[in-house]
């Protein structure tokens, strides 16, 4: 079969705006990062700041547009999540032209998240809460061939 190689890299995580230790694991389909020690149990509210780039994400090449297609929290999170964000980045000069976003269960079409006019200097943020298993999904328009054709390895 074959497949593009995805790269995820944590850069930070905070818990309260203090660096927090975590350990990250892979399965052939997922990412995942354990957040704090083990030997140590929290309790309460508290914010956490999970910060992370991706490799060779693009999502698809169509005929009319190029798009990366990011569920951004994943919909793993046994805990709700109060609120949660995304921006992106490219390392190249070619801006996006459009933008949507979706919340909630896999597959879910609903849209309780803001894109801003001013996109991406400002984040996509959720306008509520996501429930456990719910999550933050993001699609990003460009130009067509702003991207090579996919070349997936083998």
């Amino acid at each position: 079969e074959l497949y593009r190689q995805s790269e995820i890299i944590f850069t930070n995580i905070e818990r309260d705006n203090r660096s927090e230790s975590y350990s990250v694991s892979q399965t052939d389909n997922q990412i995942s990062a354990k957040i704090g020690r083990a030997d140590k149990t929290i309790t309460g509210k508290h914010t956490y700041n999970i910060s992370y780039s991706v490799k060779n994400g693009i999502g698809s090449n169509y005929p009319d547009h190029d798009e990366i297609y990011w569920n951004v929290t994943g919909n793993e999170w046994k805990i709700p999540i109060v609120s949660a964000s995304a921006t992106v980045s490219t390392d190249f000069g070619v801006a996006s032209n459009q933008v949507i976003c979706f919340t909630g269960p896999y597959g879910s079409q609903a849209k309780n998240c803001n894109v801003p006019a001013d996109f991406p200097q400002s984040p996509i943020t959720t306008t509520a809460s996501l429930s456990p298993y719910q999550g933050l999904t993001i699609v990003v328009g460009f130009p067509v061939n702003t991207f090579p054709k996919s070349i997936l390895n083998r």
